[in-house]
């Protein structure tokens, strides 16, 4: 017969975690300072989505815009089409050359790129 494992039996048959015991990832050089949102019900709390829902947030300082999207490159295009979007961020993230934010700036600012 097998040894017994020194391991606790699962408690399903699911080879995965349940999604409340998954680590969240959280990058607190990033987001130090910044305001949380509660997570809807039903939610994991997970800090892109939370960064995503502030950018809805039209007062959000430009501070905010800069550390949103040095902790998430992914949501630039949402940075880029914030109306507190300001100059040096924009010509930033002109630079990164993604279709996506390249899209964005220009329907804020006819005559893009070179206006910036």
């Amino acid at each position: 017969s097998a040894p017994a494992s020194p391991y606790p039996a699962p408690a399903s048959a699911s080879p995965y975690p349940a999604p409340d015991q998954v680590p969240v990832p959280v990058y607190p050089a990033a987001t130090a300072g910044l305001p949380t949102l509660p997570a809807p019900a039903g939610r994991s709390t997970d800090p892109m989505y939370d960064a995503a829902r502030r950018l809805t947030d039209p007062s959000l300082s430009p501070a905010d815009l800069r550390a949103v999207v040095a902790a998430y490159p992914v949501l630039a295009p949402q940075v880029a089409a914030h109306p507190n979007l300001y100059p040096d961020l924009a010509a930033w993230l002109a630079d990164l050359n993604n279709p996506e934010v390249n899209a964005a700036l220009a329907a804020r600012r006819p005559g893009y790129p070179q206006s910036w």
